[in-house]
């Protein structure tokens, strides 16, 4: 048994022990983990990695994240945490990984370059233009610097300070060719068509394998301000019918400004062994930030065989580079009837070639008091060379129950329209086409078109 004297030398030795113990231990024990999770670390980030080519970006974050639980300071890997949450458009994440960068360094390049980038996908443009004045004090003669101001200067539409920043791009290299196209779409938007026009030829004879310098040259070709257009077009029917449709049809295009394209249409038509005309206005209106408008509105004097009034608008959204929404209204007047018919649909370009337009038709008649829901996919092509060939088809119900002119119900139909167009000079280009349309338990018609147009 020991004596309290003993006890009273042994317990302050305990306390010195266990005080050294808690104040080590927890060091040995993150030591230990550091040493022992190495390698598993460099396996988590190789995994991570490898996710992020694989475009499984969810999962690569998981893999980020549970490595940077340890690695907490590892800013070059916060760095590639932040982008892959751009790329899953997770913005506000992204820029709060960035943030956290900038917080241990200011002068992080990456960080900073990074959030630039977010922030111009996320359309805060000043937020953006905040952030590319310190990249340009942190290296004020960077290619990539130059390169991302050019693309932001271009979404806000400030296309002077677009042309600028890809100017001092090409200025470190001449042969950078996202500077090149940048500057030629920044002199377009500047209303300089003609040098746009000239340095797109330019690079694409110098890069004649290059298919953005391809697909530039065609969008940016000059192309004639006015239009006069003359056609004739002649639908055969079968036995059901025994008779022609036959149409006259001449038109005219003023643009007014770069954005505004207005014409008149003059229309001479024989249906049923029957004569009648129409009349009609139009505009093509640009409305700006990837926004159009389509209208028009075709009144008849004399409505025997056509609608009194035809009068049709739609609006389209460009939502990305391939992707349009839209949304049309129309109304038609005949002389029995009176529909209303609402449209809203999509556009998606594949490739640059092909478009489709799946798109929803719901009308409502006023006298027989019917509502009709109908629908529509449309596939179209056109090549962009001297001769266009074009193609052309449409499967669906038929929109407009109850005021057709032979008044079928709702059918289903589909046609295939083939055609081109061919420039004769700069100035004429003559068209032809042939159309096919199957009306489904009704009628099959061969429709044929001839026209002429010339430009100024």
């Amino acid at each position: 048994m020991s004596s309290p004297e003993s006890s009273a030398r042994i317990f302050p030795s305990f306390r010195l022990s266990l005080f050294i113990l808690l104040t080590i231990f927890p060091w040995l024990v993150g030591n230990c983990q550091t040493v022992i999770s190495n390698d598993s670390l460099q396996t988590i980030l190789t995994q991570a990695r490898s996710l992020v080519q694989q475009k499984d970006l969810p999962a690569a974050i998981e893999r980020y994240e549970l490595y940077l639980r340890v690695r907490s300071s590892d800013d070059d890997v916060r760095n590639e945490l932040a982008k892959t949450y751009s790329w899953n458009a997770q913005y506000d994440s992204a820029i709060a990984q960035y943030d956290l960068v900038l917080g241990d360094d200011r002068n992080n390049f990456d960080a900073r370059y990074g959030k630039c980038q977010v922030l111009a996908w996320k359309h805060d443009y000043e937020g953006a233009l905040t952030e590319l004045e310190s990249l340009m004090i942190l290296s004020p003669m960077n290619l990539d610097v130059f390169l991302l101001g050019g693309k932001i200067y271009a979404w806000k539409e400030d296309f002077a300070r677009s042309l600028e920043m890809y100017q001092k791009a090409l200025s470190l290299d001449g042969l950078n060719v996202e500077a090149i196209a940048g500057k030629c779409r920044a002199l377009d938007g500047l209303g300089e068509n003609e040098e746009a026009f000239a340095e797109i030829s330019d690079a694409r004879t110098r890069f004649p394998d290059n298919a953005i310098f391809q697909q530039l040259y065609e969008q940016l070709a000059p192309r004639p301000k006015n239009q006069v257009y003359v056609g004739f077009q002649n639908e055969n029917f079968d036995v059901t019918y025994r008779s022609d449709y036959r149409t006259w049809t001449a038109q005219y295009y003023r643009t007014l400004r770069k954005d505004l394209t207005v014409y008149a249409e003059f229309d001479e038509y024989r249906r049923f062994d029957q004569d009648d005309q129409s009349l009609g206005l139009g505009v093509y209106w640009g409305l700006g930030n990837g926004r159009s408008l389509y209208a028009y509105c075709l009144a008849s004097p004399d409505p025997r065989v056509t609608s009194t009034v035809d009068f049709s608008a739609e609006v389209s959204q460009q939502i990305s580079e391939p992707v349009s929404v839209f949304a049309g209204y129309r109304l038609l007047d005949f002389k029995t009837e009176t529909a209303h018919i609402f449209s809203p649909g999509f556009s998606l370009d594949v490739g640059k070639v092909v478009v489709i337009r799946p798109r929803l038709y719901v009308s409502r008649t006023i006298m027989a008091k019917a509502t009709s829901v109908a629908y529509a996919i449309q596939v179209t092509t056109e090549r962009i060379e001297r001769a266009r060939p074009f193609f052309y088809y449409a499967i669906g119900n038929e929109a407009y129950r109850g005021v057709t002119l032979d008044n079928v119900e709702s059918s289903q139909a589909w046609s295939l329209t083939v055609g081109s167009r061919y420039w004769i000079t700069k100035v004429l280009v003559v068209t032809g086409a042939y159309q096919y349309l199957n009306r489904i338990g009704f009628f099959r018609s061969n429709a044929f078109t001839f026209g002429a147009a010339y430009y100024w």
